[in-house]
């Protein structure tokens, strides 16, 4: 009898392993779509996509598409560190404040055909709920925006970053109102650092900052920023450091506004030649205070802020001292014959003693050097026409010749 519960326990041990193995086995999706409708509310909503969320693998993504154009209360989603959620779909609404709001320490992806449009008398269209929070919003393709006739006096910001990153990549970002001074911005952040590489940020009315930050770094190296009213400051920062690259502003009123411990720059290129290293070439300070210079010493060009903080700052240019194995970015030269900056390779006989651009459109693609912007070889046939004529004349003419 002891045998027989000891085979039996043996037997139901060894089906609960294989079944525990089978469950830690099962595959975790590393991306996950949720659709929403009209016709949801915004419980149902947010209840299926902070689902998908949680089941998505590390690492993975949730694709929020369709559209929701009603949407009479906030949005509230926990986004985890090293998840992204990527907003595809359309979702506006109109009541008081803070439209999406998020936490955590993940992504949040405002990509294209995205859009999150509210009108809100305050708090903000998309940001950071609290400030221990710190997922970055980043803005690829998509709209975000917030049009009102008036606003509170308690501010409105068209994205919070708060202690999160802000970046804008491609897209619109429109901060719009009047009447009132409520500290209205596009783009705001309290100690998280805000980057724009493309796209439009743009303030209509009066009374805005369309980029403010508190304490971080704001970075511009692309895109546009649009002023459109009265008593706009394109970018405000207090006390972090703001670092241009130039003719990306436009529009009229203020530009640029900077706090007594703030400092501002302004940028001649993204290509930085090595001969720059401790110079403060092509860096216009815009700020009152102040002293940058180049630090070329590591394996990105580094603009040096102050005695402890540095930023990365565009890409090196071709050195002479190139050995001409890969294909690498030269620097733009007024005699360039290419408008712009471009990928490059060296041509066979280039002794690499001063490497030069070959021009773009001599090559099919950028190839590993040498790169041989010959024509290719011609087909074997080439030629056979001529061959043909010889030999028919060598029988026409052996023939009356016979």
């Amino acid at each position: 009898m002891k045998r027989f519960i000891s085979i039996v326990l043996a037997v139901a041990m060894a089906f609960g392993l294989v079944f525990a193995h089978g469950v830690n086995a099962a595959p975790v999706a590393e991306n996950i779509d949720v659709e929403i409708e009209q016709s949801d509310t915004v419980a149902e909503i947010q209840a299926r996509i902070q689902d998908a969320i949680d089941t998505v693998a590390d690492g993975g993504t949730v694709t929020v598409t369709g559209s929701k154009t009603n949407a009479g209360s906030n949005l509230s989603l926990t986004i985890p560190e090293n998840k992204t959620v990527i907003w595809k779909a359309i979702y506006s609404g109109n009541f008081v404040s803070n439209g999406v709001r998020l936490s955590g320490d993940g992504t949040f992806d405002v990509a294209e055909y995205g859009a999150i449009m509210f009108t809100l008398t305050g708090g903000y269209v998309l940001g950071n709920r609290f400030a221990n929070d710190r997922v970055t919003i980043r803005v690829s393709g998509g709209v975000v925006s917030n049009i009102v006739n008036d606003f509170a006096l308690g501010g409105i910001y068209v994205i919070a970053g708060r202690n999160g990153d802000v970046e804008v990549i491609d897209g619109l970002v429109v901060a719009g109102g009047g009447g009132g001074q409520g500290g209205l911005a596009a783009i705001w952040s309290h100690n998280g650092n805000i980057t724009v590489s493309g796209g439009v940020v743009t303030g209509l009315g009066a009374f805005i900052d369309v980029i403010r930050s508190d304490n971080g770094n704001i970075t511009m190296s692309g895109g546009e920023v649009i002023i459109d009213g009265a008593y706009i400051t394109a970018i405000r920062n207090y006390n972090g450091n703001i670092v241009l690259l130039t003719g990306i502003i436009s529009g009229w009123s203020g530009w640029i506004n900077t706090g007594a411990n703030a400092l501002a720059i302004r940028v001649d290129t993204l290509v930085i030649p090595r001969t720059r290293d401790g110079t403060s070439e092509g860096l216009t300070l815009i700020s009152r205070i102040g002293a940058p210079f180049w630090d070329l010493s590591g394996e990105a060009p580094k603009i040096q802020l102050r005695e402890n903080l540095a930023i990365e700052w565009g890409v090196f240019c071709c050195e002479p001292e190139d050995p001409c194995e890969d294909c690498y970015v030269p620097c733009c030269e007024p005699e360039n014959p290419c408008e712009d900056c471009y990928v490059s390779c060296c041509e066979p006989e280039d002794p690499c003693e001063d490497c030069e651009p070959v021009i773009c459109e001599l090559c099919e693609a950028c190839r590993k050097c040498p790169c041989d912007c010959a024509p290719p070889p011609p087909p074997w046939w080439t030629g056979l026409h001529v061959i043909l004529q010889w030999i028919l004349r060598w029988i026409f003419f052996g023939w009356i010749w016979m």
